[in-house]
């Protein structure tokens, strides 16, 4: 059996791979396993050949083959763009049915996951509200620029003279090991700058803060119903290890120890 794959684009990648194979409805499940051969081509050129030995599960008129680990590498290597060939043994064959309905004989099923979607979705969502809202505010704008604009100047300067940034930050955390009674054990450091993450989290988030894809359905469930759920959080979202050298049971040791230090902020 033949199988065709199209291009997939580069944001997506397989996540499970299914064979089926249509079965008679009066057959008995089987544990057997079965060892299904499968031929890798691109440009009409063989790449790959492997086998897999694995026994089917039934869900509804199928017989269903997990292949993900065999096509897994290729698929996502290749973003589709390949052509399959599976072959059963015979044995296996004589067991299916005889198809007489409209329904195929055999397919290959791909569940994919797209990093992407919710994210397009989610900024064409929030560039729409906030095209909406420039048109509908433009005029009262307007009319207050001018007063506006030596207020908003004299708010800038005094952020400015106070060492503030708008919204959510990375600014630095000295951490003192003495301060906190590890500093008899601690060799070194004795202290370093773990950095902090602060600020407010806008709604609807602007993307640049690197929200999930939880983060971004709160947001946007709030500014519909501010009261459903809290605001998103500025936090880490990207953190990096630390060297401590320190006594451990009489031993002096040195220990790589992970997310110890901030390095990117966003709202989650």
């Amino acid at each position: 059996m033949r199988f065709k794959i199209p291009y997939l684009p580069r944001n997506e990648r397989l996540r499970l791979a299914e064979f089926r194979c249509l079965r008679k409805k009066s057959r008995k499940l089987r544990t057997k396993k079965y060892k299904i051969k499968i031929d890798i081509l691109k440009g009409g050129s063989l790449v790959s050949k492997f086998a897999v030995r694995t026994s089917p599960f039934v869900h509804r008129e199928y017989d269903v083959f997990d292949v993900s680990r065999a096509l897994s590498p290729w698929i996502n290597g290749y973003h589709g763009n390949v052509t399959i060939n599976i072959k059963v043994p015979l044995k296996y064959t004589k067991t299916l049915s005889k198809n007489k309905s409209k329904k195929a004989d055999s397919l290959i099923v791909f569940y994919l996951e797209d990093n992407e979607f919710l994210k397009n979705m989610y900024e064409s969502y929030t560039a729409g509200e906030r095209t909406s809202e420039t048109s509908s505010d433009v005029v009262s704008r307007g009319k207050r620029a001018s007063r506006g604009k030596n207020r908003r100047y004299r708010k800038n300067r005094r952020w400015n003279r106070a060492g503030k940034r708008d919204g959510c930050h990375l600014y630095d955390f000295d951490v003192d090991f003495n301060t906190v009674g590890w500093g008899q054990w601690i060799i070194h450091p004795k202290r370093f700058n773990s950095k902090v993450c602060h600020g407010s989290c806008p709604s609807p988030i602007d993307i640049r803060y690197k929200p999930t894809n939880h983060a971004m359905l709160q947001s946007l469930m709030r500014t519909k119903r501010p009261n459903s759920a809290p605001v998103p959080c500025c936090v880490p979202v990207k953190l990096k290890p630390l060297s401590m050298l320190y006594f451990e049971y009489d031993e002096i040791v040195v220990r790589h120890h992970e997310d110890m230090i901030a390095e990117e902020c966003g709202c989650r």
